[in-house]
């Protein structure tokens, strides 16, 4: 708080105990909103503390391409969809629970479903992952679990 109040300071031109006071208030209460954004999360490693560097990197030359292909797919599908004269949206919002080995390997899941276009993943609590489908297909494809099956084999895991 106390490097914000000096800027504050700094750019203010007024001095009075209103302004004072206010100024000094404000940089308290930005500062405790901001402390969480500084807080450094815990390292991404397996529950047993090994890191990632084990990690078969070399799967990720086989996921990149499939990837790419199913945002290619999804992307024509939303196109039709924006381009058909009765725009056939039909948006659902979907639970989807998936067991990963750590943090990477819900993140690259989480962030699969966020690139392929008509979904989004908006919220990741645990194994549980909301995610809002803009059509009944590309929610039902998502509840197949064909890409929840490709992340955990990338990983070496089990999706579930």
């Amino acid at each position: 708080g106390v490097p914000l109040f000096g800027l504050w300071l700094v750019l203010s031109p007024k001095r009075d105990l209103f302004h004072l006071t206010l100024g000094g208030v404000t940089a308290c209460v930005i500062a405790l909103l901001a402390a969480r954004l500084f807080v450094q999360p815990e390292p991404i490693a397996e529950p047993n503390g090994r890191t990632l560097l084990w990690m078969p990197w070399h799967r990720f030359a086989l996921y990149i391409p499939w990837l790419a292909m199913q945002v290619v797919i999804a992307s024509l599908q939303v196109t039709y969809l924006v381009l058909h004269p009765r725009l056939k949206v039909n948006p659902r919002m979907l639970r989807l629970r998936a067991r990963f080995p750590h943090t990477l390997a819900r993140l690259t899941f989480a962030n699969s479903i966020t690139l392929t276009p008509g979904t989004v993943t908006l919220d990741v609590d645990g194994d549980e992952f909301l995610v809002h489908a803009l059509t009944e297909s590309a929610g039902h494809d998502l509840e197949q679990s064909t890409m929840l099956a490709r992340v955990s084999r990338l990983y070496g895991g089990k999706g579930s």
